[in-house]
C-alpha cells in the first residue's frame, strides 16, 4: 500500500469519525436542552397552599374475588390500558382500595398527625404508617418532628425493605427529601408524577433537580 492510499484511509477514519461525534454532540444538545426546559417550567408553577390538600375519592363499586386474583404477564398491558380509561378512573378506583384495606387494618399513623409534622404532608389524607415509616437522623436531642418524613418503606419481591415510597416534596421538606436519600444511601430515584397536576394547575411536587447552571447546595 503507498503513501497516498494510506492517507486517503486516514482521511476517510478522520470522516467517519467526525461525523459521528457530530451526531452524539446534537443528541447530547438535545437532550440537553429538553432537560432545562422541564425545570425551568418549575418556575411559573403556583406555591404551595398554607393547608394540604385531598386527594378526592372515587365512588367504589363491590369487587369480587376473581378481580383480586394475580394478573398475567402477558395480559398486563391490557390491564394497564384498562385502569387509563375514562380519565384514568381505574387508578383512583385501586388507590381507594388500598385506602379501604388500611383503615380495616387500624394502622397507625401517630407521627403523621402530630401538630408539628402536619405541614410536611402534601396531602391530609396520605399517611406514613409509624409500623413501616421512614426515619431520618434527629437533628438534636429536643427537636421533635425531626426525624420525620412522609415515606414509607416498601418490601420487594425478594427482600423486605427494598423500596422507599415517597410523596412529592414540598419546599419545606426540599432538605428533609435530599438527607433521606444520603442517610438511606438511595441510588436510583423514580418519579412517577408530574410537577403539575394536568389540566389543574396544581403543584404536585417541587422540582429536586436542577438545571446545568444551577449549582445544588
Amino acid at each position: 500500500m503507498g503513501f497516498c492510499e494510506i492517507v486517503d484511509c486516514l482521511e476517510v477514519c478522520l470522516g467517519s469519525v467526525l461525523r459521528l461525534l457530530c451526531i452524539v454532540g446534537r443528541l447530547c444538545s438535545t437532550l440537553c436542552n429538553r432537560s432545562r426546559k422541564c425545570f425551568q417550567t418549575a418556575h411559573f408553577y403556583v406555591e404551595d397552599s398554607d393547608s394540604p390538600r385531598v386527594i378526592p375519592t372515587v365512588p367504589l363499586t363491590a369487587i369480587s374475588d376473581e378481580e383480586l386474583e394475580g394478573i398475567p404477564v402477558s395480559q398486563f398491558p391490557k390491564h394497564m390500558e384498562s385502569l387509563h380509561v375514562d380519565g384514568q378512573r381505574g387508578f383512583g378506583r385501586e388507590f381507594e382500595e388500598i385506602q379501604q384495606y388500611a383503615q380495616s387494618q387500624s394502622l397507625l399513623a401517630e407521627e403523621t398527625n402530630r401538630p408539628d409534622n402536619k405541614n410536611k404532608n402534601r396531602y391530609v389524607n396520605i399517611m406514613a404508617f409509624d409500623h413501616t415509616r421512614v426515619k431520618l437522623r434527629r437533628l438534636g436531642r429536643e427537636r421533635k418532628g425531626s426525624d420525620y418524613i412522609n415515606a414509607n418503606f416498601v418490601d420487594g419481591y425478594n427482600a423486605p425493605r427494598a423500596y422507599i415510597a415517597t410523596q412529592g416534596p414540598l419546599k419545606a421538606t426540599f432538605a428533609d427529601f435530599w438527607r433521606m436519600v444520603w442517610e438511606h444511601d438511595v441510588r436510583i430515584i423514580i418519579m412517577i408524577t408530574n410537577l403539575v397536576e394536568k389540566g389543574r394547575g396544581m403543584k404536585t411536587c417541587e422540582a429536586f433537580g436542577s438545571d446545568e447552571q444551577e449549582v445544588m447546595c
